[in-house]
């Protein structure tokens, strides 16, 4: 059988390599299960995404999921390359923070934030990304309670099936993520009359383990006619 390996992987007399590393002596010094990141390969691959990006605008700003590893060096170097990150949670929000993130790299996601969330959100100037119409009436009362104005996006639900499996279908009917995109203007235009909240931008997300481009194609496209 023959394996397609990730460019920082490699396999020499038997022995599987990572970043030039021997994955046997690393298990053997260390013990397994082991998780071992290729540095290089992470910065490479940022890189790559940034430039392609680039081609098209330079309001180009890539944010890092903080949900699928927070480990501190790699957010500290993914910091360094001028990455922000997409948080969900007070601890995400703080592990970004203390990688040297700055808080207007950051964006709040998630249809479950806690009130104590927001506030610190709000508080430490961090982004927004709105999951309904009740949290951005719940972010309008703590705003005006605590005289701070913040910047927020809205979380739109295209509504488009993707072929991937339904329980991490996000962007489906019905699902419970995001505003369904027919009611974003109305949610707009609330968001307007409100002295403290000032909206800023649009978010999108239709899923996971996604491998084919149309669907991110009708996404933007349903995006745009917003």
């Amino acid at each position: 059988m023959n394996l397609s390996l990730p460019s920082s992987l490699s396999v020499k007399d038997g022995h599987l390599f990572c970043g030039g590393a021997d994955c046997v002596e690393l298990a053997e010094k260390f013990g397994t299960p082991l998780y071992v990141t290729d540095e290089v390969h992470i910065v490479e691959n940022f890189r790559r995404y940034e430039a392609a990006l680039k081609q098209y605008t330079d309001k180009v700003q890539l944010l890092y999921a903080a949900k699928a590893n927070e480990n501190p060096v790699i957010m500290q170097t993914l910091a360094a390359e001028g990455a922000g990150a997409d948080v969900f949670s007070l601890g995400e929000m703080q592990a970004a923070l203390d990688s040297g993130m700055p808080a207007e790299k950051l964006l709040f996601n998630g249809s479950s934030k806690t009130e104590a969330a927001l506030r610190a959100a709000i508080e430490k100037g961090i982004k927004i990304s709105v999951d309904s119409v009740d949290e951005l009436r719940q972010i309008d009362l703590i705003t005006r309670e605590m005289q701070k104005t913040v910047k927020i996006g809205f979380r739109c639900n295209p509504e488009i099936d993707v072929p991937t499996h339904p329980k991490i279908a996000t962007g489906i009917k019905n699902s419970k993520f995001g505003i369904p995109a027919e009611m974003i203007l109305d949610a707009y235009r609330e968001a307007l009359s409100m002295e403290f909240v000032e909206p800023v931008g649009m978010h999108c997300h239709i899923g996971s383990q996604i491998l084919e481009v149309e669907p991110f194609g009708i996404a933007c496209g349903v995006i745009m006619k917003v």
